[in-house]
């Protein structure tokens, strides 16, 4: 039985489908799992290979290494025992964790926490620190950011958005930026610095959550964001009508609030906690 996972196929459709397969038809099944055009976290690819998948073949491998890799899996028998229903599973590989925007000493908390059990589990994780773009806010970039899975936080001082991505590989970390924002990551941002070991995460955790007493919490501000109905910022509307069309991948959300976000008139001193 082979799967496709792909950008038009969600990962708990997929692996939904892993688990009944695996569950109606026993443990002589074999069932490969392909990803197309997308790849999965390593935490999904555990989970899919315990909910009953024999093999997860990675993007980008050719045809014939393909089909040599299912020929190695035909006299393969599932060696696990299917756990009582898929949300057991789910539960027991990957514990209920948060995601989205959170205030700096609550994200920074947070990280510590997933960074402690990933480093348990040896799952590699990244913290991103991107600086905003000349006369951008926090919001304008926030409002653009859509995480939708858990493990994956974000959070912002005066001048610059943290990411942290919870089980993603470094060749991954490009790929699931493209895929958070809305709009390229070079018109939200002035650059990024990657904390890719556990030692350099904890780092630059620490020295953030050193400052985040200090620093403000937009939970508010993005609540009344999702409640309003205003365009874009005025900063990013002109960007846009600077560099002339934009692909249909980037075109903008729909409106967020009723009013225009202000937006800083010049460069404003801000310290980097890290």
């Amino acid at each position: 039985m082979l799967l496709g996972f792909s950008p038009a196929v969600s990962y708990e459709s997929m692996a939904r489908c892993v688990f009944a397969l695996r569950a109606a038809c026993g443990p002589r099944l074999k069932i490969v799992v392909r990803e197309v055009n997308l790849r999965m976290r390593q935490s999904q690819e555990a989970l899919a290979l315990r909910l009953g998948a024999n093999l997860v073949v990675p993007a980008g491998v050719n045809h014939s290494r393909f089909l040599g890799m299912v020929a190695m899996v035909q006299g393969q028998v599932f060696p696990h025992v299917l756990p009582a229903s898929y949300e057991q599973a789910l539960a027991d590989a990957m514990p209920q964790q948060g995601r989205g925007y959170l205030a700096p000493a609550a994200f920074t908390g947070a990280v510590a926490a997933l960074l402690g059990r990933g480093r348990a589990l040896r799952l590699p994780s990244a913290l991103v620190r991107l600086p905003l773009a000349h006369g951008l806010t926090p919001l304008d970039a926030l409002r653009h950011c859509q995480i939708r899975r858990d493990g994956d936080l974000c959070s912002a001082d005066r001048g610059q958005l943290y990411l942290f991505l919870s089980a993603c590989r470094e060749g991954d970390v490009e790929l699931t930026l493209e895929r958070l924002f809305q709009l390229p990551v070079g018109e939200l941002f002035g650059s990024e610095q990657r904390y890719l070991t556990w030692q350099e995460i904890e780092e630059a955790n620490a020295a953030l959550a050193r400052a985040a007493a200090d620093l403000p919490d937009f939970s508010a501000e993005l609540a009344a964001l999702e409640r309003g109905e205003a365009g874009p910022p005025p900063a990013l509307v002109a960007k846009a009508e600077r560099a002339g069309a934009a692909p249909e991948r980037y075109r903008a959300p729909a409106p967020a609030i009723r009013r225009a976000l202000a937006v800083r008139g010049g460069a404003q001193p801000t310290t980097d906690p890290i």
